[in-house]
């Protein structure tokens, strides 16, 4: 370093000058200065000197640097594919960092120079992929349309798939389904299948044609057996037949599930949804094992005020007053004014009465009457309240 600067300063200008300043460069850059390779090539614009800046710049991470070279390098050597490639890389290293305005400034920037239709087909596609990811769908869309999905090539194929993912994203389920058909027609056997199939299937779900999503989530399972949306597709066909109140099927597949996936994410709604089979099919025992089950596994449940009135229920049709009356307390204290709040009071009221506490049982008559007035617990407790006072 000390010659090339001697060499410099000795012999300002010509040749020799030029070869030393690059040889001083090259040394600072082996030796990871990048700054000072950048301040001793600043005003140096040879494509060889220029290449050197950049390469430094990528370095030192200073993408406001490498966006002027970049520019710089395009405007001097506008035949070089290097600017080209330049911006590309910068534009999707801000793509990567999360940074997608700016991705979308400096594809937009390619746009205007001299480039290729393979290379402007990929700016369409990362374009598109920036707008989708800050939530504009409809410029999401207008890029990704751009792009001929059906000529085969990879970028083609990622469109298609994207087209789908922009309209879902969006709710227009219909639209939706189109793009994702038409991808597991043509591309079927692409990596990107299996989740195709698993957003198609969610579509005619969200569209509520639980039919056509329980044919689909068992098409993914016995297309893609190796996917990661299997375990999720076999709680969906426990949980789809329940919402179409066939409470069998339903029955059987959320057990079956259970058995294959004892420590699955679905775990806790599962066992939900079977006991809320057995309440509704008044199978009293087995709706408190599960409940109760359900209680001691997950007590922090986001399911815990519903679970509590069918453990409270089902102990109370069982006859198990004190029962009832400790599960009904617990969710009043817990969940004062929560959804179930009128059933509880009415049911823990009969309880009371059935143990012979009449006080407490008014207590919670007129409690349905002042908080309840607009249910039919509040006629009942009228009634019930008039009956005690005449006793």
């Amino acid at each position: 370093i000390p010659y090339f600067k001697r060499v410099m300063e000795e012999f300002p200008e010509g040749e020799l000058a030029e070869i030393a300043t690059m040889e001083l460069a090259y040394s600072y850059y082996y030796l990871g200065q990048y700054q000072e390779v950048l301040e001793v090539l600043n005003g140096i614009d040879s494509k060889e000197a220029m290449e050197l800046k950049i390469d430094a710049a990528t370095k030192l991470n200073d993408d406001e640097k490498l966006l002027s070279l970049y520019q710089e390098l395009s405007e001097k050597y506008p035949e070089e594919t290097t600017g080209v490639e330049g911006y590309f890389t910068l534009a999707k290293s801000y793509y990567e960092k999360g940074e997608f305005e700016k991705a979308i400034h400096t594809f937009q920037i390619i746009e205007d120079m001299t480039i290729t239709e393979e290379i402007r087909k990929e700016i369409n596609y990362w374009q598109g992929l920036s707008f989708f990811r800050l939530g504009n769908y409809l410029k999401a869309e207008e890029y990704f349309q751009l792009i001929d999905y059906f000529s085969g090539d990879e970028i083609a194929i990622r469109a298609l798939y994207m087209l789908g993912e922009t309209y879902y994203q969006e709710g227009n389920y219909v639209k939706a389904i189109r793009y994702y058909q038409d991808f597991l027609n043509y591309y079927g056997s692409h990596s990107l299948a299996a989740h195709v199939q698993y957003s198609i299937s969610w579509s005619y779900l969200n569209e509520g044609n639980f039919t056509k999503a329980i044919e689909l989530f068992n098409m993914l399972i016995e297309k893609y057996p190796e996917s990661q949306f299997v375990e999720e597709s076999n709680f969906l066909l426990g949980k789809i037949p329940f919402l179409l109140n066939n409470y069998g099927e339903s029955r059987i597949n959320l057990q079956n599930f259970l058995k294959s996936y004892p420590g699955s994410q679905y775990t806790e709604e599962a066992l939900y949804i079977v006991a809320q089979i057995d309440l509704a099919e008044e199978k009293w025992i087995d709706s408190i094992i599960n409940f109760e089950k359900l209680i001691e596994r997950y007590p922090d449940s986001r399911y815990l005020p519903g679970s509590l009135y069918g453990l409270c229920l089902s102990y109370f049709k069982m006859g198990e007053y004190n029962k009832a009356l400790e599960v009904g307390e617990r969710y009043l204290n817990n969940f004062s004014s929560g959804t179930f709040m009128c059933d509880i009071l009415y049911i823990t009221a009969i309880c009371q009465e059935e143990l012979g506490d009449i006080n407490k049982a008014k207590e919670k008559y007129n409690m349905i009457i002042q908080n309840c007035s607009d249910t039919s617990y509040a006629d009942s407790a009228r009634e019930q309240l008039l009956i005690d006072s005449k006793r």
